[in-house]
């Protein structure tokens, strides 16, 4: 049954080869970035960003492309808001990460902010909301003549002023195995992953800079493919995988 109550909208891109699409649902807003593959070198891609409002009709605003300042490019988006502000974080073509700001009902972007690391490289990152701060999850690989392997790492930020704080060490997690990161509204940022000392899948969190104890055994074997989902206070994963409870 078709209605005709359902209206459509879409935005064309400046260049074709998009890698990666991320959207934050707020209220009648959708907020989008995206990249866009800008040509030789490989590296080079640019982010972008785009509202969309949803009611009372379908309309786009505040396009940007957040990596101007980055004279190679930027990819890797993702973003998360905050009560009056957009949070972008993207990698530049040096795999350093970077956020840029804005303030929801403004086009102007804030300069753009170093986020700094200690290890080789960062495998991904995730922006969430705790402590009236925005804290940027990170899963780093650390390499040197003997030893090699990854680590899971969380630096911070209040909304408003100041720099990112680098929380270094937090676990061990075994190279190859995804990591999931989300926030619940007691200001608990949780982690599941694969424990490379434990040598299991876990759940633990970070409160206040601390990170707890094992709260909890994934049972999974395989773990290609999930996404982890916060309401409220309560956590939701789903998860590709086997069912069958590891030995």
């Amino acid at each position: 049954m078709c209605s005709s109550d359902l209206q459509y909208s879409n935005r064309p891109m400046t260049n074709s080869g998009c890698d990666k699409v991320v959207a934050y649902s707020d209220e009648d807003h959708i907020h989008i970035g995206w990249t866009e593959y800008k040509g030789y070198p490989e590296y080079h891609y640019d982010s972008y960003y785009i509202r969309f409002t949803t009611a009372p009709s379908p309309s786009w605003s505040y396009y940007k492309e957040v990596t101007d300042q980055e004279w190679d490019g930027g990819k890797d988006p993702d973003l998360t808001v905050s009560a009056n502000k957009v949070h972008y974080l993207y990698k530049d073509g040096s795999n350093d990460t970077h956020s840029r700001d804005k303030v929801k009902t403004s086009p102007n972007w804030d300069d753009p902010q170093y986020i700094p690391f200690t290890g080789t490289s960062i495998e991904y990152h995730k922006p969430v909301v705790a402590n009236n701060e925005i804290n940027a999850a990170f899963r780093v690989y650390y390499s040197s003549f003997y030893y090699s392997g990854a680590f899971i790492s969380n630096s911070d930020r209040p909304f408003d002023q100041g720099f990112w704080n680098e929380n270094v060490y937090l676990r061990e997690s075994e190279i190859g195995y995804e990591t999931e990161v989300e926030s619940t509204v007691d200001n608990k940022i949780h982690f599941i992953y694969y424990d490379k000392n434990d040598n299991k899948w876990e759940h633990r969190y970070l409160s206040n800079s601390t990170l707890s104890g094992q709260k909890g055994e994934i049972p999974l074997v395989a773990y290609p493919s999930s996404t982890l989902i916060a309401n409220s206070n309560d956590l939701y994963l789903l998860a590709l995988g086997s069912t069958s409870t590891p030995t």
